[in-house]
């Protein structure tokens, strides 16, 4: 990355290597499994994938609740499990469903952060992600027919300047109200 880091959620099946060689110089793959039953809660520096990138490996054991979730997600989603329903080829293997229990993260800060300090980091990011969601969402930019650059621009000006004030004078307010009387919280995304 060109003076920027990164915070990544671990994709299932994503090929980790040890930063130690084998006897032939060769790189050793890590068993993310075997590695987790010895010590649930892990902190390593890896290389990432065919390219060998090196980063950090940030894991934390995830409640029984969020694990559950992500399996449920998991039979939904992509069918594991069900083979007589699905076209998926996709099973459900142990691997997967023991990694679901799992809040696994790969970054480049070289800082030396614990696994709340990357999980703090990646929400905020996320957060960022939800909010141009719901102004893509909310902006309807496909709705716009032929007109001028300065009728455009006009129309992009307004509509950003709309989705900024919805968000920070109404949204956090009514995120406040809301939670407080009745513990829940409004999505930004909502229509």
């Amino acid at each position: 990355s060109e003076g920027g880091d990164f915070i990544l959620r671990y994709k299932a099946y994503t090929t980790l290597y040890l930063q130690e060689k084998d006897a032939n110089g060769k790189p050793i793959q890590l068993d993310l499994v075997k590695e987790l039953k010895k010590n649930p809660k892990l902190k390593i520096k890896v290389f990432v994938g065919k390219n060998k990138v090196p980063m950090l490996l940030i894991v934390a054991p995830a409640s029984d609740k969020i694990a559950a979730e992500r399996r449920r997600k998991a039979h939904l989603k992509y069918r594991y499990g069900s083979d007589s329903n699905s076209n998926s080829k996709k099973v459900m293997t142990s691997e997967y469903s023991f990694l679901c229990g799992y809040t696994i993260f790969l970054t480049s800060v070289n800082l030396n952060l614990e696994f709340k300090d990357v999980y703090a980091l990646y929400s905020l990011r996320w957060r960022i992600e939800i909010i141009f969601k719901a102004w893509k969402s909310h902006l309807n930019f496909e709705n716009i027919h032929n007109v001028s650059v300065n009728q455009l621009y006009i129309i992009i000006y307004s509509k950003l300047l709309m989705c900024h004030l919805i968000f920070t004078k109404f949204y956090n307010n009514f995120l406040e109200l809301v939670l407080i009387a009745s513990n829940k919280i409004i999505s930004i995304i909502a229509s």
